[in-house]
């Protein structure tokens, strides 16, 4: 993201690139551009990884005020102020907003689409509608103005800029088909020209927009959690993404939408019953991919709540409203704070890093994983690994670990560490080698061949460890090399992985 997005302001307005759309490639070069001067107080790329990580946070508050809107516009304000609470503390919501990727862009433009589609709705009309208490229900339509419907641009462009930040945003087509039921075709053919003009190259490049698509398929069919993606994100994305408050409240909400059915409640089922049926159906689903269905389940949840406090506490509802806030909001926040301040401390990459640069000498070789490993160096930036087909060294130098030039970087393959070719890299000039997990639950598993050979030569000289003992009660998601657990933090000082470095020879 952050390298195509700089790659742009230097002039590659291609992104050369088609496994993610790239409205959000345009967006955060806009954003780089605007924050130049802030950007000249530090130093290329930590900078612009940074200032975009800003913009993610941004985004992600943005999206609890649009929450609000929603839960209003649908249902009544308290279920709004519900549903925003609520947002404003959800764990995946809260961590995924630090990152400079998609998903937390995505989901304040899916949460902008259901709102437009909420407020063109007609009316909330059952159905059939069941009515649990006999108070009216808050009107959501919205008169169009002009002949020719100049209402339903609105959200026709949403979803073509949601499409256009992540395939995955098409499936707000759901959500349009239930809450439009005229001048449909017109919304889905701005929503597509919305897509196209944020993404003129996905069309102007078949081929690489192709081979993007298949590669996103080949992934989501590939075995990775170990279990089908519909029981993943609701076992691990939703229960430790939500917190069991919140998920049991999202779960009665979804109960009491199916019972009553109105119109918002099917404009907000639809995408989320969309959105989990297909995605559920990949082998090879990763947590943050649950970050879109956050507003509306919430916001369904905030539904809930108010429904109930107005059927049981009707004299005294403005205290029950305060109280119910209060526990929403301090449900998730314990494991809110605790994920912060975590992630806050030194990375055990950075020790790494520094001790590495203390103990070598210039020209030395260093063999290290690369997405666990603390850096790179040019000639890696050169083979065009791990550059996502980026077509300029500029852009392919922004790697996920830190450059580093006074070493040379051997880099580990899953293969050599289980084949354990020591001479091999004596070969290459290996002094010292960092072992590393290549995904947070590797480690547990026992030391590959190669560590076993190099415990053979002696310990190793230097360790660096984010607990005590990181297999112990921490949960993971098993598919992202991101090591900070989702739950379980018992024993965690820092975040990163197990780091441990021998000498060789």
């Amino acid at each position: 993201m952050v390298g195509r997005a700089m790659g742009i302001l230097h002039g590659t307005v291609d992104p050369h690139f088609a496994n993610w759309p790239h409205a959000h490639f345009y967006l955060s070069a806009a954003w780089l551009a605007v924050t130049t001067p802030l950007r000249a107080l530090g130093t290329e790329p930590v900078v612009d990884y940074l200032a975009v990580r800003v913009l993610t946070a941004i985004l992600g508050t943005l999206t609890v005020l649009v929450v609000l809107e929603m839960g209003r516009r649908a249902f009544d304000v308290r279920a709004g102020v519900f549903a925003a609470t609520a947002m404003a503390v959800a764990f995946l919501s809260v961590r995924d907003s630090h990152f400079a990727t998609i998903d937390v862009p995505l989901t304040l433009f899916c949460a902008l689409t259901l709102l437009a589609v909420l407020r063109l709705a007609q009316a909330p009309t059952a159905i059939p509608s069941i009515s649990l208490t006999s108070a009216p229900r808050a009107s959501i339509s919205l008169p169009l103005r002009g002949r020719a419907g100049w209402g339903y641009l609105l959200p026709g462009a949403l979803l073509g800029l949601a499409t256009g930040i992540k395939y995955t945003g098409a499936f707000l087509v759901a959500s349009i088909f239930v809450g439009l039921r005229r001048r449909l075709a017109l919304t889905l053919l701005i929503g597509l020209a919305v897509f196209v003009l944020s993404s003129p190259f996905l069309v102007l490049e078949p081929g690489v927009f192709a081979h993007g698509l298949s590669s996103i398929t080949q992934r989501l069919a590939q075995p990775g959690a170990g279990e089908i993606g519909w029981i993943h994100l609701v076992r691990v994305a939703l229960w430790l993404g939500l917190g069991p408050v919140l998920f049991l409240l999202a779960l009665a909400g979804v109960m009491v939408a199916l019972w009553r059915r109105t119109r918002a409640d099917w404009i907000l089922l639809s995408f989320v019953v969309t959105t989990y049926v297909v995605l559920g159906a990949g082998s090879s689903v990763f947590v943050r991919y649950a970050d879109p269905l956050l507003p509306p389940l919430l916001v369904l949840a905030g539904r809930a709540v108010s429904e109930v406090l107005r059927m049981t506490v009707q004299r005294r509802v403005e205290i029950a409203t305060a109280i119910a806030v209060l526990v929403i909001g301090v449900s998730s926040l314990p494991h809110d704070v605790t994920f912060d301040l975590l992630i806050g401390r030194t990375d055990t990459r950075t020790q790494a890093f520094e001790w590495l640069a203390s103990h070598t000498q210039p020209g030395d070789r260093v063999a290290a994983g690369y997405f666990p490993g603390p850096a790179h160096d040019v000639a890696l930036v050169a083979s065009g690994r791990h550059s996502h087909e980026a077509t300029t060294a500029y852009v392919a130098g922004f790697l996920q670990n830190r450059p580093e030039d006074r070493y040379g970087v051997h880099e580990l393959t899953v293969d050599e560490l289980a084949r354990g070719d020591l001479a091999a890299l004596q070969a290459d000039g290996v002094q010292l080698v960092v072992i590393t997990p290549l995904l947070p639950q590797d480690d547990c598993a026992g030391p590959s061949t190669l560590e076993q050979q190099l415990r053979g030569l002696g310990p190793p000289v230097a360790v660096f460890l984010p607990a005590a003992d990181p297999c112990s009660g921490s949960v993971f998601d098993p598919l992202d090399a991101y090591f900070v657990p989702l739950a379980g933090y018992q024993g965690w000082v820092r975040p990163g992985p197990p780091i441990r470095i021998y000498k060789l020879g």
